[in-house]
């Protein structure tokens, strides 16, 4: 095994920020020998990633992850920092009114 692919995290990370999701289906284990559906890996590597976010507050919650794969959710676009240009602010996730929520802060601001 290379030593950039040890570290399943690192790898990933590293795929994503080189080539987009065409270049982590890599990650998809070679012994399938290209006979899975494509769109179903890309979901749940894009998933994994929103997931591998360096900052929490970014990632996605449990909740959220469940809509995704019933399809009750948008898939949101690649996380910023495995991308080569920034997402549009509309599609970014928005945690911090969560946020507050749970800190019990009342005060609900727009963002």
């Amino acid at each position: 095994m290379k030593l950039e692919k040890a570290n399943l995290v690192s790898w990933c990370r590293q795929l994503a920020q080189s080539g987009g999701l065409d270049n982590v289906l890599e990650l998809v284990d070679e012994r399938l020998k290209g006979e899975y559906d494509k769109e179903q890996a890309s979901l749940c590597i894009n998933l994994a990633l929103l997931c591998l976010q360096k900052m929490p507050e970014l990632r996605p919650d449990i909740g959220d992850i469940v809509r995704i794969l019933r399809g009750e959710m948008e898939v949101p676009p690649l996380p910023f920092e495995f991308s080569p240009s920034p997402p549009p602010p509309s599609k970014l996730f928005h945690k911090s009114r969560r946020k507050q929520r749970a800190n019990g802060d009342n005060n609900t601001s727009t963002e």
